[in-house]
């Protein structure tokens, strides 16, 4: 089941990381295992001694291992994006809505536009909900 705050765009993009990284990473790490594996064939005895199995077991290792950092790296640096996208999004909402409440306070017999200001307020306390729910608290120390 897909959390509720995820929108398709945003998974998709996400996915569309993963997959990048993880070809990106693989053959980053098939480079460095077949130079490791064809030193290793000639200066070391005990690695030639090893069997085939294991062997690909080893190259198999850097594969995985380089497709792993670099779809952790990138999903991290998505995950920024994506947060600074938001928290600009809402810094925008809140200095549209300030900027049109003073823009009505301001006119001569204006008055403050009724539960706007509130109103807004409110969305974004929902939203910054969802985002905090959806983000990792933080392990508490205990001081004991």
């Amino acid at each position: 089941m897909k959390p509720a705050h995820h929108s398709p765009e945003k998974i998709q993009g996400a996915i569309d990381v993963i997959v990048d990284g993880g070809v990106k990473g693989g053959a980053a790490g098939l480079v460095a295992g077949a130079i490791s594996h064809f030193v290793a064939q000639k200066y070391s005895p005990k690695y030639r001694s090893l069997t085939v199995q294991f062997r690909t077991f080893i190259q198999l290792a850097f594969v995985i291992t380089g497709a792993c950092w670099v779809i952790d790296n990138n999903l991290l640096a998505y995950e920024r994006q994506i947060s600074r996208e938001q928290r600009e999004l809402r810094i925008k909402k809140m200095e549209d809505l300030a900027n049109d409440y003073y823009t009505f306070a301001s006119q001569p017999g204006g008055k403050k536009p009724a539960g706007t200001v509130s109103q807004a307020v409110e969305d974004l306390k929902a939203t910054e909900k969802i985002a905090t729910s959806a983000s990792v608290a933080p392990a508490q120390s205990s001081s004991e």
